[in-house]
């Protein structure tokens, strides 16, 4: 018999036209009608048989037999690496194959070894004996941030390595900026904490740096709680690109911000002047003001809008503006001074009669 391995696209192509016909593996042992092939498959996904008679007159054409091919799997731990963070450690390669362990060797590309290894280096491998699906390493550190893969070459005689599914990243610290956002020309104090995005954990001893208007700027090392602290006052809007030992971690974002003038409390009924300016201070043409839920309107070249409160409570006012990050602040209304009622007329108006009687009795 002879018989034809396809993938997909072959055997398109082969049912489109008959001579493009591919893929012939042959017979490795032939036994009393028994036949063993064999073929080695560096790709992975749906391929098909074709099994024909040598003089051509009986085949399974349209009725080929399926088969899958699928990729070792490997995972690692743990499962990430930070640059210049993690030293001396350990890792342990768990490789499965439709979920079931295996035996093999297992390539891993971009670890190198010296009198230890590290992790990562381009163009640098090593094998790992796998056992029952498992191997290990020791003393592997951080150098470099990239992705570690792997290819994979099972036990049995004759196996060839291939690709394997999953990867080992070797990544640079996260960076959290506290505030997010900073605003301009307003004196900024930031909290900068770099952690290990595995674990969460401060990473101390790191150099942290940014890029400025002024030039790139080293601003210190993290503390024992992965922390910097630094005050600027920005010039200009935009974002400072931030480094942790010399690779992009993060940025700080500096806006535009507005700011709301207008006393903590107010009287109710009165007329009220509500200022919007920027942080630096200068007058915001045009922003939209609210008080609580109510449009008051939107501020004129000095920035002012005029506003009555016909309610007591307390009141947020919120003033918006395209391109600007929005400013609010909290009010409390208060009734004002008690103007006297019919009830303290009257009572004028009784004592003013009974100053009138005692001095008719007095006549």
């Amino acid at each position: 018999l002879e018989v034809y391995i396809m993938n997909a696209t072959q055997l398109q192509k082969f049912h489109e036209d008959y001579n493009e016909l591919t893929g012939m593996v042959p017979a490795t042992k032939v036994s009393e009608g028994n036949y063993t092939y064999s073929n080695y498959f560096t790709e992975e996904g749906t391929y098909y048989i074709y099994i024909r008679t040598p003089n051509e007159k009986h085949d399974n054409l349209n009725g080929e037999v399926t088969f899958e091919v699928t990729k070792a799997t490997v995972t690692v731990s743990p499962s990430m690496l930070v640059k210049n963070v993690d030293k001396n450690m350990t890792l342990v390669f768990t490789v499965e194959w439709n979920g079931a362990p295996v035996n093999g060797t297992l390539k891993v590309k971009g670890i190198k070894e010296i009198a230890s290894y590290e992790a990562y280096a381009d163009g640098e491998e090593i094998e790992v004996p796998i056992v029952n699906g498992e191997g290990n390493i020791t003393n592997v550190t951080a150098v470099r941030i990239g992705n570690v893969t792997f290819e994979f070459k099972p036990a049995a005689d004759g196996s060839e390595y291939a690709d394997a599914d999953g990867e080992l990243k070797v990544v640079v610290p996260t960076i959290s900026v506290e505030p997010d956002k900073i605003f301009l020309a307003e004196e900024n104090l930031i909290t900068l904490t770099v952690k290990h995005p595995l674990t969460g954990q401060p990473c101390p001893g790191l150099e942290v740096s940014g890029d400025f208007p002024s030039g790139h700027m080293v601003l210190g090392k993290t503390d024992a709680n992965g922390k910097v602290m630094i005050g600027i006052v920005p010039s200009i809007t935009g974002t400072i690109k931030l480094y942790v030992e010399g690779d992009v971690a993060g940025e700080i974002n500096i806006v535009l911000g507005l700011k709301v003038l207008v006393p903590s409390e107010i009287e109710k009924g009165k007329e009220i002047t509500i200022t919007v300016t920027t942080r630096g201070g200068k007058a915001v043409e045009g922003a939209t003001v609210k008080f609580g839920e109510e449009t008051v309107g939107t501020t004129d070249s000095n920035g002012e809008v005029k506003y009555k409160p016909a309610d007591t409570g307390d009141f947020t006012i919120t003033a918006e503006k395209s391109n600007y990050e929005k400013a609010t602040k909290d009010v409390t209304v208060k009734k004002g001074p008690n103007t006297p009622g019919f009830e303290m007329i009257g009572v004028i108006l009784g004592a003013l009669a009974a100053i009138l009687l005692i001095r008719r009795r007095r006549k």
